[in-house]
């Protein structure tokens, strides 16, 4: 810091005084034109000014170089104060470098003589004598024949893993094709190829543009109309109609079912078929008349209360229960006067049964009394007869 002090402030000496002597210079300069000027023009008198000139000019040039010396002198300065910083520097640096490594040995000495500490604590502790013998070896030496085997298990998994797929892929694939006056679906079989008959619908023609497979939903959708325009068609016959067959198309069709109102639709007329089969097997049995058969129709009249029914349904059934049991009733009462009516006239038989037989014992009694008398008198007439004949 001395040194660049002293260098700054030479060359601060050594500006000043050239300025000076640039200044001093001019100033002669500007006399010596302003001299001659003035002056009257004669050979004699103007040789001095030009040799005043040379000289402020010969000092001027001079000033140059002593300029040069000075930046270089200060440019020389400047780095020799970088590279002095510059080796500072990296010798902080060379001294954190090796405070970190004397704190990271004194760290692996202290854990070093921690766990040597430990040791010998732990080896002037008792220890359990308990013999036992190492476990055998059951590495095996590699075979192989057994890796290839493994290497055929795993490649069969595999295969049978891609052959389950496919088969299932297959599986949801539909067809549909026509038939002998009938369409027919045919379905991907559980296998990577081939398919096999799903139904036939006699009867059915698919209107819709033919496409090179179907899904299920489009599929299960026209076997579902299919089966419900049967049972719908099975209402339209004359007299009663044949509630069991429209059951069982329903029923199919609502395997096929594949949406939420497609379900309740279908559950729902079954559910009328199921009460109108009950309410006609109870009135046929209450047309009969009999304690019996009216005791059969309320029994078909409490499977129909159980059942999903509307109001106007559950009516129907209340009134129909209602006066199936007022006709038990009075059955039931028309019988009992029957059965008491009955009884008395057994009883009545059997009264009169036993008078005639009391009647049959008494005139049997008397007969025999009679007989008995008769024979009585005629013994006397006998003796008689024999005393006579002597």
């Amino acid at each position: 810091m001395g040194k660049d002090s002293l260098i700054k402030s030479t060359s601060k000496k050594k500006s000043s005084s050239t300025k000076k002597d640039e200044d001093s210079g001019n100033v002669e300069a500007k006399k010596a034109k302003a001299a001659k000027k003035t002056a009257p023009k004669s050979p004699k008198k103007a040789k001095p000014t030009p040799k005043k000139a040379k000289s402020a000019v010969k000092a001027k040039a001079a000033t140059k170089p002593k300029a040069a010396a000075e930046k270089t002198a200060a440019e020389k300065a400047a780095a020799e104060k970088a590279a002095a910083e510059k080796a500072a520097a990296e010798k902080a640096a060379a001294e954190k470098a090796a405070a970190e490594k004397a704190a990271a040995e004194k760290a692996a000495a202290e854990k070093a003589a921690a766990e040597k500490t430990a040791a010998e604590k732990a080896a002037k502790e008792p220890k359990p004598s308990i013999s036992y013998e190492p476990p055998p070896d059951t590495t095996k030496p590699s075979d192989p024949s057994g890796r290839m085997m493994q290497i055929g298990i795993g490649a069969l998994a595999l295969l049978i893993l891609l052959i389950i797929g496919a088969s299932f892929l297959n599986h949801r694939h539909y067809y549909i094709m026509p038939g002998d006056g009938a369409i027919e679906i045919w379905q991907g079989m559980f296998a990577p190829k081939g398919t096999s008959l799903l139904i036939s619908l006699p009867g059915r023609t698919h209107d819709a543009p033919v496409k090179q497979e179907y899904t299920q939903q489009e599929v299960f959708s026209l076997i579902f109309g299919y089966y419900r325009d049967k049972a719908a068609m099975l209402m339209d016959v004359k007299g009663m109609p044949d509630f069991n067959a429209e059951k069982a198309y329903l029923e199919k069709a609502l395997c096929y079912s594949t949406t939420a109102e497609e379900k309740t639709a279908v559950n729902s007329r079954i559910n009328t078929i199921d009460l109108m089969v009950l309410m006609s097997k109870a009135d046929a049995a209450i047309s009969k008349k009999t304690v019996a058969s009216l005791e059969t129709a309320l029994e078909h009249l409490r499977e129909a209360a159980d059942l999903d029914l509307d109001d106007i349904q559950e009516e129907q059934v209340k009134r129909q229960t209602a006066s199936a049991k007022a006709i038990l009733k009075k059955l039931k009462q028309q019988e009992a006067e029957a059965t008491e009516a009955a009884q008395k006239a057994i009883l009545a038989e059997a009264k009169a049964k036993k008078a005639q037989a009391e009647k049959m014992k008494t005139d049997a009694k008397a007969a025999k009394d009679r007989e008995k008398a008769k024979k009585t008198e005629t013994k006397p007439n006998d003796a008689e007869t024999e005393k006579s004949q002597e």
